[in-house]
């Protein structure tokens, strides 16, 4: 749940949009999220897979289609998920966000953690940081990009399996892509005891352009 200082508005009784473009990605070495952002291309993140390996994709314990891991960013912890079957698309999908967002930000996380079935978690923007190669090593296990790259701190707690969720708020009436679940960190300058790091919408639309 958001914390108490945090305005909910309506989220809570309104992310059928969130659910709906939010997908769990099968790989021969485990699970992780992505986000539909055409009817056939989702992203993900970078450290779930490697560029030219197939990969499942599953909404709610059902099977939608193969696919393959086919770009990622050299920049941040951003990878392209794309269909590979002909016939095979996604019904719905969503937009980048415009602009980046302000600490406070009520906001929405999905993703399925730890292989069980999708869950939808409230927060709210607590920083925006950068993380280096080193933090990467420190909390990934391995370097996925050769510099620094923009994140959103967002109180919520990540498990495996989250990587390659959504970050989303809502902007004109509309729910927006905002973040990209990068990895989660103890501590790390927010008042809470786990938090989660997503990358920013900044890194996604320069990597989209």
């Amino acid at each position: 749940p958001a914390s108490a200082r945090t305005p909910i508005l309506d989220l809570q009784t309104d992310v059928g949009t969130v659910r709906a473009v939010t997908y769990e990605l099968y790989m021969a070495n485990g699970t992780c999220s992505a986000v539909a952002i055409t009817d056939t291309t989702l992203l993900t993140a970078a450290h779930c897979g490697t560029v030219g390996d197939t990969v499942q994709i599953w909404d709610d314990g059902k099977f939608v289609a193969n696919a393959i891991f086919l770009m990622a960013d050299d920049n941040a912890d951003l990878l392209i998920v794309v269909i590979t079957e002909k016939e095979a698309s996604l019904p719905q999908w969503i937009s980048i966000a415009d602009g980046n967002v302000v600490r406070d930000t009520p906001v929405v996380v999905a993703g399925y953690p730890l292989g069980i079935a999708e869950v939808v978690t409230y927060g709210s923007i607590q920083a925006v940081q950068t993380v280096s190669p080193e933090e990467q090593l420190k909390r990934l296990k391995k370097v996925v990009t050769r510099g620094v790259f923009e994140v959103y701190v967002v109180a919520v707690n990540i498990a495996f399996g989250n990587s390659g969720g959504g970050l989303f708020v809502k902007q004109d009436g509309e729910w927006k892509l905002i973040g990209i679940c990068s990895m989660g960190a103890f501590g790390y300058g927010a008042k809470t005891t786990y938090i989660g790091l997503f990358v920013s919408t900044t890194e996604i639309k320069d990597f989209l352009k």
